[in-house]
């Protein structure tokens, strides 16, 4: 059987050179807020069973994604005896209940040595060591991170070589912890500092970076990829006016941060990205007003939208047209009638065309009513994207 000593080294090399991917660092801090919401609970059962909160927090993500009517060990209903391994736990009457027995069971209750690598080695054991014999960093433990291969068990004893575990990995979200100053873990920082890593952050409620804080800056002006994108997106979903969402940080990008900055009250030089940021966006509130969710053209309107009162207007003058030559209709011949009478192909082509030439009154009203259509739908959608948030307004100011 393994022991911690045997894969010290190990564990401590992968987690040296180990980093989040990029697409994946602005959901791992939406994942440390969520271990961060159920921390006292966590924290009842470290006070019983003498195991961190931080463990207990990423073990439970990793099995339930912190469900707490789910089994610590394996996931399932509390409500029922457990049927996958370990089988037969339960029922318990509480979560606490039933996450004190599955640290018990796997023999970490009343244990004290949580340095770095036995952490992660207890990660691993807890999930099982048939990645360990499969020759792959188990993504239980590196999901999300650059030291995750391909291969997983999709199920209990079935294996694929080409299935990529989708979960965020417990070692990513302890980094993510550490990162924010909520988990101190022994070596952990001195293997960051060995590989070359910025130092662990402190976090607070906002987090305050500046030129004496220590934060690192991670995006500014110039920047592109995959973590500009997410940030465009996120910051879009809220409410803040970021241009295109093209992956590209240029002066709107800076705007929309300089007003989440102003917004939070986060130190820092204007319309910076610094690393500590990423915790607040994480929680952040939406700065669309709810009356927006209902929004309608007539809305638009009212709140003084130009382009919409020109859509508007564009529209009736179509349809108006429309109307006129409906009314004015007289008592000529159909393209029906007319092509009844002719049955040659050139003959009928023939007729359609002085057909039109002699009733050039209908074509204009279905020519109307298109482009009425397309002003419709327009309006429509300027309206929708006010109501999202995507479109501010051109009287409206990003509320701060």
């Amino acid at each position: 059987m393994l022991t911690a000593a045997q894969t010290r080294a190990g564990y401590l090399n992968l987690w040296a050179g180990m980093s989040i991917l990029p697409g994946r660092r602005l959901a791992l801090n939406t994942v440390v807020s969520k271990l961060i919401a159920g921390r006292a609970r966590y924290e009842a059962v470290e006070a019983e069973a003498g195991v961190p909160w931080w463990f207990i927090a990423i073990a439970h993500m990793r099995e339930s994604s912190c469900n707490f009517a789910t089994y610590l060990g394996n996931g399932e209903p509390l409500s029922r005896k457990t049927r996958l391994v370990p089988a037969g736990r339960g029922p318990f009457s509480t979560w606490e209940e039933g996450a004190i027995d599955a640290l018990r069971l796997q023999d970490y209750a009343g244990l004290t040595d949580w340095d770095l690598a036995t952490a992660l080695f207890r990660f691993e054991a807890y999930n099982g060591w048939g990645y360990f014999y499969k020759g792959v960093n188990s993504p239980y433990v590196w999901g999300w991170t650059n030291e995750q291969q391909p291969g997983k068990y999709v199920r209990d004893g079935v294996w694929s070589s080409t299935a990529i575990d989708p979960q965020p990995g417990c070692a990513a979200m302890l980094k993510g912890l550490i990162d924010a100053g909520l988990a101190v873990v022994a070596e952990a920082q001195k293997t960051a500092e060995a590989a070359g890593a910025a130092s662990p952050v402190p976090g607070g409620d906002n987090a305050a970076p500046g030129a004496d804080g220590g934060d690192r800056i991670a995006l500014h002006i110039g920047s592109r990829g995959p973590d500009v994108l997410a940030l465009q997106s996120k910051l879009r979903s809220l409410g803040y006016l970021v241009g295109n969402i093209d992956g590209a940080y240029g002066q709107n990008t800076a705007d929309a941060v300089a007003a989440f900055q102003r917004r939070y009250e986060l130190k820092g030089d204007p319309g910076l990205w610094y690393a500590s940021y990423d915790f607040v966006l994480a929680s952040a509130k939406s700065i669309v007003p709810e009356s927006r969710a209902t929004a309608t053209p007539r809305a638009m309107e009212e709140s003084g939208d130009v382009l919409t009162r020109v859509f508007r207007f564009m529209r009736n003058v179509f349809v108006w047209i429309a109307g006129l030559f409906g009314i004015t209709i007289g008592g000529g011949e159909t393209i029906t009638g007319t092509l009844t009478q002719t049955h040659d192909a050139a003959d009928q082509v023939h007729s359609v065309i002085s057909w039109a030439h002699g009733n050039a009154w209908i074509i204009a009203i279905v020519v109307c009513v298109v482009f009425a259509a397309v002003i419709e739908y327009a309006m429509l959608h300027r309206a929708k994207e006010y109501a999202s948030g995507a479109f501010q307004g051109p009287s409206q100011k990003v509320e701060e």
